[in-house]
């Protein structure tokens, strides 16, 4: 049995063959190690995941995760399934944009970008990323990504730029008191988690020219300052991962069109690539 997993900041989704050869999967919380130590993801192993699968059948774990870019930070998610999976034959902890790029070209090259609770964006050659420009995470920059869409609605609104009939919509759709808001995003963990829960309202709203503004400036900013930071940026195809990327696609692809970038593939989430991947190469 190989267990592919794929996780973001916000979740994690592991996905397996069973023994009758069915694709089944299983979700627990995102596992990215800036925000979470090898014990505690040990006992989201042991309590969520392992109780569904067959621990023992599983012979091979392949492991793709936001901040897993630094060795450091991989071990800690390594240790983390060595100890709840002793028996297994082979555990490899990768980064989110190796995961997509797999998912995305499989052999061939191209850039292969992240939308979805962050942001990235890397060059692929067929087999190892190169990061193209750092992401440098949702407080500093994070371009296009549900934490720094979250981050423009909520200051939109307490700042008083929306528009009337949009501020109604936003109140009557999530009633935001200030207070609680700045708990969430100063003192609770995974703020950047609750800024992103914000971003379905751009999905409901995306027709109206104030949204659609919003969206192409950040898209905009998320192509300059990263994907055109890529080698051969005008050459290669843009394909990506990520519910910002697939929910909002449409106006990805026009802004990028206006700048000379031909995107292809989007994908909601890598994992089936991810599964095809290793079911052909390894």
């Amino acid at each position: 049995m190989i267990l592919v997993a794929d996780s973001g900041s916000t979740k994690t989704e592991w996905w397996w063959y069973d023994n009758n050869n069915e694709l089944r999967k299983f979700t627990t919380i995102g596992f990215n190690p800036y925000f979470i130590n090898t014990e505690e993801i040990f006992q989201v192993l042991v309590q969520k995941l392992i109780p569904q699968i067959e621990a023992t059948a599983v012979k091979k774990i392949f492991f793709y995760g936001s901040g897993c870019a630094i060795k450091e930070n991989c071990e800690i998610v390594y240790l983390a399934c060595r100890k709840a999976f002793p028996e297994t034959e082979k555990i490899e902890v990768h980064s989110d944009s190796l995961g997509a790029a797999r998912a995305l070209f499989g052999p061939q090259r191209g850039i292969a970008g992240i939308l979805g609770t962050g942001s990235n964006s890397v060059y692929y050659n067929g087999f190892e990323t190169v990061e193209c420009i750092p992401s440098l995470g949702y407080v500093i920059a994070d371009e296009g990504s549900g934490a720094r869409f979250g981050t423009t609605l909520i200051r939109e609104y307490f700042k008083n730029e929306m528009p009337e009939e949009i501020k109604l919509a936003f109140e009557h759709r999530y009633n935001p008191d200030l207070g609680f808001v700045l708990d969430a995003v100063y003192r609770q963990l995974h703020p950047n988690r609750y800024l992103a829960s914000f971003c379905e309202f751009l999905s409901l709203h995306k027709d109206h020219p104030y949204i659609q503004n919003l969206i192409r400036k950040e898209f905009h900013a998320y192509l300059r300052y990263q994907v055109c930071k890529c080698p051969q940026h005008h050459q290669l195809t843009l394909s990506l991962v990520g519910s910002i990327a697939f929910f909002l696609g449409d106006l990805l692809r026009e802004e990028a069109k206006q700048m000379g970038i031909e995107v292809g593939t989007i994908l909601r989430s890598p994992i089936e690539g991810l599964i095809k991947y290793h079911q052909d190469y390894n």
